[in-house]
């Protein structure tokens, strides 16, 4: 059920530490440009915890189904940022339904999990990785240090690696 509201109607699968600090920081940054229509957790008080920040048009589910079942229609994009081993099969439920997805970094554990997202991709139901960190502060300094003609001439190119044990994590 579409409405004439502009705002991009958006839901949280995960109630963790990224969804409930970054990914909320930044909708609430924007309220005219988005509205949290639900929160997805297994950890039944953590959604309720987050879905009550987000404000009373926010719901708290359980499961992805209860979540698709009861504000589906309603969704039109989703932020997921659950564990990295749960990445796939979240994205595999909401790209076979046609949502599409904003997902959490690493976007999946491995090749054949990558594949198995892309196959599904289509016009305007896809996947976008959310690991952007241009704005800050770290990479700003580093952005004008480089660019410093003083301290390494004219740039030419500039390409930076960063590496974490995802193995760690899982």
């Amino acid at each position: 059920m579409k409405t004439n509201d502009h705002r991009l109607k958006i839901a949280f699968i995960g109630a963790g530490g990224i969804n409930s600090l970054a990914h909320y920081d930044a909708v609430q940054a924007h309220p005219e440009l988005y509205e949290i229509l639900g929160v997805c957790d297994p950890v039944i008080p953590a959604a309720e915890k987050l879905a009550e920040r987000c404000g009373p048009q926010t719901k708290p589910f359980a499961s992805m189904e209860a979540l698709y079942e009861a504000i589906g229609d309603q969704v039109e994009g989703v932020v997921i940022g659950t564990p990295h081993f749960q990445h796939e099969p979240g994205g595999i439920f909401f790209l076979e339904r046609g949502i599409p997805i904003l997902m959490e970094k690493p976007v999946t554990c491995n090749l054949r999990e990558l594949e198995a997202l892309q196959a599904l991709e289509k016009d305007g139901v896809f996947v976008q990785v959310a690991q952007m960190q241009r704005f800050d502060p770290e990479a700003m300094w580093l952005k004008d240090y480089v660019q410093s003609p003083e301290t390494f001439g004219e740039l030419v190119s500039f390409d930076l690696n960063v590496w974490q044990n995802i193995q760690g994590y899982v």
